[in-house]
C-alpha cells in the first residue's frame, strides 16, 4: 500500500472519530491511534510525550490512552504478560464507556489472553468483538480478529475452520485494498490447508501468495510463504528443496520468523543424519524460542545426549520436555474451542451490515478486476489454470478414492505408438503429430487425474515445456526426449533446470524438476 494511501486511511480515521456522536477526543489520541496502524515506532513516541499530561485527561480520554498503550504495544511485538490492565479498560467500555471502543477493548483483551496463552478466553474476546464491531466502521478491527481466530484455530488443530477464518479476514483485506495482508492471509489459508492433508489446495494458495509478493517486490512476506514451504517440504521428504527455501529465509534475515527457522533447521538437520548441526541448533533453540520451539529442543536434546550415552543430561531434557508437553496440551485442547460460536461464519451471510453490503459489493468486485488485470499483465494464465477453491476441494476429495490404474495407460495407443517411434532406429522418423500429443495429454490426465491441473497451478509454462513434462512423467529418457521434440539433449536438461525456477522460485537441478513431475 502506497504511502498517500497509508496517510489517507489516517485522515479517514480521524474523521470518522471525531464527526459521529459522542465524545470528542483530543487530536493527539486521535493522531496515535492511526500512526499505530502505519507506524507504531513513531506512535509510541507521541503516547511518551503525552505521558505527564495524562493526569490532567478526563477520564474517558485516560481510558482512551491506555488502550492505545496496548494497541501500539502489540503492533511492535511487545508481549504482555498480565491481563490486568486490559481487564479494566473492557471493564469500562462494558459499563457505560464509549461504544465504539469496545470493540477494540474486546480485540486486545483477545490479543492479551493470546500472549498468555489462554487460547479460549482470547477466542471468546474475538466473538465478542466481531459481535459489536460495525463492518463499515471497523473493517480494519474485523479482518485482524478473524486473522486471529484463524491462528488460535490452527493451533488447536482445527485447520478447516481456520481455512473459514482466514477466508473472512481475505474478503475483508479485499475491500480494504491492503495487499500486504492479502499476501499473509493467501498464506495462512495455505498452511492451514496443508495441515489437512490438503496438498494441492496448499501448494495453489502457496502460489497466489508468491506471485503477488513477488509482483510488490515484498522480500519480508515472501521469505515468511519460503519458511512454510520449506516446513511442507521437509514432510515431504524433499530435504534439498526444504534447505534452499532456509537458507533464502536466512539471506532475507527476517529477525521475528528467526525461532521458527532455527526449529526447522534443527529438524531438518536431525532427519538428513547431520547431529552435531542439529544439537547446535537445539541449544540455541532452548533458550531462545517459545514454549513450543523449547519442547522441541528439550526433545533434540533428550535424543542426542542418550546418542552420546550421557544419561544424566538426557534425564534432565526428557523431563523437561514432558513438563512443556503437559503446558502444551492444556493450551491446545480443542474441547473448549470446537463447541465454541465462531462470530466470523457470519459476517458475510445475506441480511447482515445491510447498509454497506452494496457498496461492500461493489469495492469487492472493482479490487477482484484490479488484481486480475495485474496478474495477466505479469503473465498469461491458461484456462486450465482457472479453476476455482470448489473445484479443487472437490478434485481433492475424488482423489482420495482414486486409485492410478496405470494399465489404461500402458495399452493404450499412443503409448504404444510412442514407444514404437522410440524404437523404430531411425531417428528421423521420431515425429509426433499434433493429434499424437493431444492423445497422449488426455491419456495422461485420465490416468493420473489432474496432472495437467496441478502443473499449471505452479506456473503457466509452455507447450514445449509441458510436453516434456508429460514425457518425464511416462518416464520417457533425456535422450528420447530429446528426439520426440526435435531438441538436443542439453537444450532437455536447460528447459528442466528453468522449470524448477519457475515452479519453486528458486535455482534447483533437472533431477529435482523430474522428482517434482513424477511426484505428481
Amino acid at each position: 500500500m502506497c504511502a498517500s494511501f497509508k496517510s489517507l486511511v489516517c485522515i479517514f480515521v480521524i474523521i470518522i472519530l471525531s464527526a459521529c456522536g459522542g465524545h470528542e477526543y483530543p487530536a493527539s489520541l486521535l493522531t496515535v491511534d492511526s500512526l499505530s496502524m502505519v507506524r507504531p515506532d513513531s506512535a509510541i513516541m507521541v503516547l511518551r510525550g503525552l505521558e505527564e499530561r495524562q493526569s490532567s485527561f478526563s477520564v474517558a480520554d485516560s481510558m482512551y490512552f491506555r488502550l492505545l498503550k496496548i494497541k501500539v504495544s502489540d503492533k511492535l511485538y511487545v508481549k504482555q504478560k498480565s491481563d490486568h490492565e486490559i481487564l479494566e479498560i473492557v471493564k469500562y467500555y462494558e459499563n457505560g464507556g464509549d461504544p465504539r471502543l469496545l470493540p477494540l477493548a474486546y480485540c486486545y483483551a483477545g490479543r492479551v489472553s493470546f500472549d498468555m496463552n489462554k487460547f479460549s478466553e482470547a477466542f471468546d474476546y474475538y466473538n465478542l468483538c466481531l459481535g459489536t464491531a460495525e463492518m463499515d466502521r471497523d473493517i480494519d478491527l474485523v479482518s485482524l480478529v478473524c486473522s486471529q481466530m484463524g491462528r488460535i484455530l490452527q493451533r488447536c488443530k482445527l485447520p478447516m475452520a481456520g481455512v473459514e477464518a482466514y477466508q473472512c479476514a481475505y474478503r475483508c483485506d479485499v475491500v480494504r485494498g491492503n495487499v500486504q495482508d492479502l499476501m499473509f492471509d493467501l498464506r495462512d489459508i495455505a498452511i492451514c490447508y496443508y495441515n489437512a492433508d490438503k496438498y494441492d489446495s496448499a501448494y495453489h494458495y502457496f502460489s497466489m501468495g508468491t506471485r503477488l509478493a513477488e509482483i510488490n517486490k515484498d522480500t519480508m512476506l515472501l521469505s515468511c510463504i519460503r519458511l512454510k514451504q520449506g516446513s511442507m517440504c521437509i514432510n515431504l521428504g524433499r530435504y534439498d528443496e526444504a534447505e534452499r527455501y532456509f537458507d533464502f529465509v536466512k539471506s532475507v534475515g527476517d529477525s521475528l520468523d528467526h525461532n521458527a527457522l532455527l526449529e526447522l533447521y534443527a529438524k531438518l538437520y536431525s532427519r538428513t543424519g547431520r547431529i552435531e548441526d542439529a544439537f547446535a541448533c537445539y541449544e540455541e533453540l532452548q533458550d531462545k524460542g517459545s514454549i513450543f520451539g523449547k519442547h522441541v529442543a528439550h526433545e533434540g536434546l533428550y535424543r542426542y545426549y542418550t546418542y552420546m550415552g550421557d544419561k544424566s543430561k538426557a534425564d534432565y531434557h526428557l523431563m523437561c520436555s514432558d513438563s512443556l508437553r503437559r503446558e502444551i496440551r492444556e493450551i491446545e485442547s480443542t474441547e473448549n474451542i470446537a463447541g465454541k460460536d465462531m462470530a466470523f461464519k457470519k459476517l458475510f451471510v445475506k441480511g447482515r451490515n445491510d447498509s454497506c453490503a452494496i457498496l461492500i459489493s461493489a469495492v469487492f468486485l472493482l479490487a477482484v478486476l484490479c488484481i486480475t488485470v495485474i496478474y495477466l499483465r505479469k503473465r498469461k494464465f491458461s484456462e486450465d489454470v482457472t479453476c476455482n477453491e470448489n473445484a479443487v476441494s472437490g478434485i481433492m476429495k475424488k482423489k482420495t478414492r482414486h486409485v492410478v490404474d496405470e494399465d489404461y495407460l500402458f495399452e493404450s495407443s499412443i503409448y504404444q505408438k510412442l514407444h514404437s517411434l522410440i524404437h523404430c532406429g531411425n531417428t528421423s522418423e521420431v515425429r509426433m503429430t499434433e493429434n499424437d500429443w493431444q492423445a497422449l495429454d488426455d491419456v495422461i490426465n485420465r490416468t493420473y487425474v489432474g496432472f495437467k491441473r496441478k502443473i499449471f497451478l505452479k506456473y503457466d509454462i509452455s507447450q514445449v515445456e509441458y510436453r516434456i513434462c508429460m514425457l518425464i512423467k511416462i518416464n520417457v529418457s533425456v535422450k528420447y526426449i530429446g528426439m520426440l521434440t526435435n531438441m538436443s539433449v542439453s537444450s532437455v536438461t536447460n528447459v528442466r533446470t528453468r522449470l524448477y525456477k519457475k515452479f519453486f522460485g528458486i535455482d534447483g537441478k533437472a533431477g529435482d524438476t523430474d522428482k517434482f513431475i513424477r511426484s505428481l
